[in-house]
């Protein structure tokens, strides 16, 4: 088994819930957490990324990556003789999208790993007894939804952004909202037993 197809099947076929909650908590606990302390500091950076092209390469490649393990290592029954060619489509697909569509790229490759996220998330939710996990289900589906958007629309995500950078108590609220999301999941995920 490759390494490849090790990950894929950690991902979406073994990952253990606590690991994924504790994971996704980590992750909001630093984002928001940053945001907190030097929030002022990155609103430069936040009121210019939906036009940071440098940022949206970054991203896009991440989400290629991504979307290329899926293709390359799932099973895909009697359209196997379809991989190599759909392998070859995509890699053409992500260099053109990167190449010529320089608009909101950083936003449109945000929203890609948005959708792309909740995929192993939701899987090793999937079943599992603690009613708690639904704080990790629900944050899933908020996810995908805001990724849609901001893939199909991203001027709302430059738009959200303006609106929350207007008042530094928006900017705190959120960054402390977020925070204390993550603080109660990691609660959950040992008080619940995950």
């Amino acid at each position: 088994m490759t390494w490849t197809a090790s990950l894929y099947d950690y991902l979406y076929r073994s990952m253990p819930l606590h690991t994924a909650g504790l994971l996704t908590a980590v992750f909001l606990i630093i984002l928001h957490g940053i945001l907190l302390l030097r929030g002022e500091s990155l609103r430069p950076f936040l009121a210019g990324f939906h036009r940071n092209y440098q940022a949206g390469v970054v991203l896009l490649f991440l989400g290629f990556l991504w979307v290329f393990l899926i293709w390359s290592e799932m099973d895909l029954g009697e359209f196997f003789h379809l991989e190599s060619k759909v392998q070859f489509v995509l890699i053409a697909g992500f260099a053109l999208f990167g190449w010529y569509v320089r608009d909101y790229l950083s936003v449109r490759a945000l929203g890609l790993l948005m959708v792309l996220a909740p995929g192993p998330l939701l899987q090793a939710a999937l079943l599992e007894p603690p009613t708690s996990r639904l704080l990790l289900v629900a944050l899933c589906y908020v996810w995908l939804v805001a990724g849609m958007f901001f893939v199909g629309m991203p001027y709302l995500f430059r738009d959200l952004v303006a609106w929350v950078l207007r008042s530094p108590p928006r900017l705190r609220f959120g960054a402390l909202a977020g925070l204390a999301y993550g603080v109660l999941m990691v609660l959950c995920v040992y008080l619940s037993h995950w």
